[in-house]
């Protein structure tokens, strides 16, 4: 089940999507890919993409999203987190959730 719905907060657009987070470890992690690069982050059954915005507000948005708890996920197998990155694997061996998409 993929269901989307979307908002707005100020001028950025958010995707909201029901997700099952084992199925997409196992994508990520068959492609050695990063849910980062389309700046998506992962909650509990569900994630959140922050779309470009004309005023850049994005980033800003996309921080306070992250304050709230929500990781990326991160299945690549050259992943080496810098000093002082939180890391927390993920249930697929290979994969990874990190506060941070750098």
């Amino acid at each position: 089940m993929n269901r989307k719905g979307w908002c707005r907060y100020k001028d950025a657009n958010l995707e909201f999507r029901l997700i099952d987070k084992s199925v997409l470890e196992k994508f990520l992690k068959k492609s050695d890919a990063t849910s980062s690069p389309v700046g998506e982050l992962l909650g509990n059954g569900f994630s959140v993409r922050v779309s470009a915005a004309a005023d850049g507000s994005e980033a800003t948005v996309t921080q306070q999203i992250k304050a709230a708890g929500l990781m990326f996920l991160d299945c690549q197998k050259d992943f080496a987190p810098h000093d002082g990155v939180k890391v927390i694997e993920a249930a697929t061996p290979g994969c990874r959730y990190t506060d941070t998409n750098l």
